[in-house]
C-alpha cells in the first residue's frame, strides 16, 4: 500500500479548488447577468479556499479568449464579469 503525501501537490489543489471556483462564478453570473470582479476574486477565494491571487488567475482564464466570460471596465471605473 503506497503512502499519500502529506502535503497534496500545487496541481492536485487546482484541480480540486479550481471546479468550485468556476462554479461560484457561473452561478453567480447566472443569477444576475454580470458581477463586479472584486466580489468573485474576494469571496470566491473565501470560498474555495484559495488564495486572492489564485482566485484572479482562474478568472484571467475564464476571460482569457477561450474562455465564457469577458472583462469590462464601466464608466465608473468598476470592472465588470458578464459571459461574451
Amino acid at each position: 500500500m503506497s503512502e499519500q503525501p502529506q502535503n497534496p501537490s500545487e496541481l492536485q489543489v487546482s484541480r480540486n479548488k479550481e471546479p468550485i471556483f468556476r462554479k461560484f462564478v457561473y452561478d453567480k453570473l447566472n443569477k444576475v447577468g454580470y458581477a463586479v470582479l472584486e466580489e468573485l476574486v474576494y469571496s470566491g477565494a473565501e470560498l474555495a479556499e484559495i488564495s486572492p491571487v489564485t482566485a484572479k488567475r482562474y478568472l484571467d482564464k475564464m476571460c482569457s479568449s477561450m474562455g465564457k466570460c469577458v472583462s469590462r471596465t464601466n464608466e465608473f471605473g468598476i470592472t465588470l464579469i458578464k459571459y461574451k
